[in-house]
């Protein structure tokens, strides 16, 4: 007699895939290689050619310097214009010259020159930090860039989700009060450094991950434009964005709440991609978490199914799913944000 075998047919599937995009870059520099003179003519110390970008519009440029003795005199120029000199006697390390000013797309020279006022004396310039890009002035929210994120998502069945993005930023701040940054009109930020800071020793710091809500479309591959805007808490303050990386995300709002939500009934194959990106003040890496639930879909247990890791990939997990079950990467609730789901392929066999 001929036997009819069941060949299992899925009940429902879920694919999503989003890369971390960086969706602006400025040029910084971080240069600590000491030079020196005991020319008394103005001579050139460092000279960088920055090409900026659309959309940049802020320079800040910080010169430390010393002398052994006798006074240095210190010259910014940008383009063949002289923007900033400045004169010190200082024998110990300082900050010479703070210069914020406006810049405009394209390629731009940023020298500096210097000289010492007596004959057997020098002068040192010792470190160089110059940042360029979005400059936030505004106490008023404005909005500073509209940008585009690329992603794929297929659903059937029911499983759940929620659409957002997450955007993190980069930059340099001046600042005496606390400032805010937000996709569209949420106000979520994740790990942060929007207080008031002075970030006179670096080029570039971390300053926030931002998460908001968008609209996600289903069914292939698409794009979701995406508004970042921010103010500053003082007159006078300013932060210059240098760098933004983003991309379209599964949201996970709080804690008690998973990235991928399964509520169809049969056996759940789970494959993911958990990254995560070192803040500071953060944590240390990311693993792949399942949430048991109760048939009123109320919070049992979470159960970490993978290794620890700052990049893992977990392969072919199975679970019956008799009673909703989420999966999730730890740490990745919007009020930390560190880590995310780069990518998740699921079916649901029944």
């Amino acid at each position: 007699m001929p036997v009819t075998a069941q060949i299992p047919r899925p009940k429902a599937y879920f694919y999503f895939y989003s890369p971390l995009q960086t969706i602006f870059s400025s040029p910084t520099v971080s240069d600590t290689t000491e030079v020196n003179t005991l020319l008394t003519t103005r001579t050139t110390a460092k000279t960088y050619t920055l090409n900026i970008p659309a959309g940049a519009n802020t320079i800040r440029v910080i010169i430390y310097g010393r002398v052994n003795g006798a006074t240095g005199y210190f010259i910014l120029n940008i383009d063949g214009v002289d923007v900033a000199t400045a004169t010190t006697s200082a024998m110990t390390e300082t900050i010479i010259i703070d210069y914020v000013g406006s810049i405009s797309p394209g390629s731009h020279t940023i020298r500096i020159d210097y000289y010492i006022s007596q004959t057997g004396f020098t002068v040192i310039l010792s470190k160089v930090y110059i940042a360029t890009g979005i400059g936030l002035t505004s106490t008023t929210l404005s909005d500073l860039i509209t940008f585009s994120v690329t992603y794929q998502l297929v659903r059937s069945g029911d499983i759940r989700y929620s659409p957002g993005v997450r955007v993190f930023v980069y930059g340099n701040r001046k600042t005496t009060a606390n400032a805010m940054l937000q996709v569209g009109s949420s106000t979520i930020v994740g790990r942060n450094q929007l207080g008031a800071g002075n970030d006179n020793n670096t080029a570039e710091a971390f300053l926030a991950i931002v998460t908001g809500s968008v609209a996600l479309q289903e069914g292939g591959e698409f794009t979701a434009s995406v508004t970042l805007r921010g103010n500053v808490g003082a007159s006078g303050d300013v932060i210059i964005i240098t760098r933004i990386q983003a991309r379209a995300q599964l949201r996970r709002e709080h804690y008690g709440v998973g990235e991928v939500r399964i509520y169809e009934r049969g056996v759940a194959e789970y494959f993911a991609h958990a990254i995560f990106v070192s803040v500071p003040g953060g944590t240390s890496n990311t693993a792949h978490v399942m949430s048991y639930r109760d048939i009123r879909d109320a919070l049992i247990d979470w159960i970490v199914i993978s290794s620890l890791g700052s990049n893992v990939i977990l392969h072919n997990y199975k679970v019956a799913v008799v009673a909703p079950v989420y999966l999730t990467a730890s740490f990745s609730e919007d009020p930390l944000g560190e880590s995310f789901l780069r990518w998740v392929q699921l079916v649901v066999w029944g």
